[in-house]
């Protein structure tokens, strides 16, 4: 019995493993990047209140809300056709 060449292996399945992992959660959280990107856009375009804590948040932090997590969004996208 030789522990090396099993732990050898084991390794081996579980990169394998985890590249399957690893394109799962890109997916995943470049749709929920998408999202949060079509929300602020959505908010952008009505001209919609956002309120947290009782304080009125400015249109410009629904412009940064779009661009940044759609870039991160589509970047992701194509992160995970790579893998």
């Amino acid at each position: 019995y030789d522990s090396a060449s099993f732990l050898g292996n084991l390794n081996e399945a579980s990169r394998k493993e985890n590249k399957m992992d690893q394109k799962t959660f890109n997916l995943t959280v470049s749709l929920l990047l998408l999202a949060v990107a079509l929300a602020h856009l959505y908010r952008c375009i009505t001209g919609g209140a956002l309120v947290v804590g009782g304080h009125d948040l400015p249109m410009a932090f629904s412009v940064f809300g779009t661009i940044i997590p759609g870039y991160l969004s589509v970047r992701g996208f194509q992160l995970s056709r790579k893998i």
